[in-house]
């Protein structure tokens, strides 16, 4: 009960934070391993489905490899049109990394996104697959809501 509790608060808080709506629907961008060169499938656990329904919101998730993520990324912050969580199972996605694979960029090196990322443990665990991982809010800047674009 407390677990279902976490979620739904961590879900409220991504729908009204700064207080204000900004969407009803939270986007979770979830990206593959640098050493696996994977794509993750885009499944939303029943668990966060639940939690984002009480407060008759829904959940998106996209999902990426993590060769050309950064670039990616960096373009959505720049779109104002940034996820509001970033789901990995390794860290150099966002540090950048060196792997057999090839060398991956970071996001979190870029001036204009540095301290908009806040760790969530617990809540968004249901959305990391065995090998555990990070859940992390995106909270870069923006000038506008998605919603105000769309009017």
């Amino acid at each position: 009960m407390r677990r279902a509790l976490v979620r739904s608060f961590a879900l409220l808080a991504l729908i009204a934070r700064d207080g204000q709506a900004l969407a009803d629907t939270v986007r979770i961008w979830k990206i593959g391993s640098p050493h696996r060169g994977d794509t993750p499938t885009p499944t939303i656990p029943v668990s966060l489905e639940e939690a984002a329904r009480r407060p008759g919101a829904s959940i998106s998730v996209e999902t990426f490899p993590a060769k050309g993520f950064a670039t990616a990324f960096r373009e959505a912050v720049i779109r104002n049109d940034a996820p509001d969580v970033l789901s990995f199972d390794n860290f150099g996605v966002m540090v950048g990394i060196t792997t057999p694979l090839g060398t991956f960029e970071g996001i979190s090196d870029a001036s204009s996104i540095q301290g908009d990322f806040i760790r969530v443990t617990g809540a968004l665990d249901d959305l990391l697959g065995p090998e555990r991982g990070w859940n992390s809010c995106c909270l870069p800047q923006r000038t506008t809501t998605r919603q105000e674009r769309s009017r």
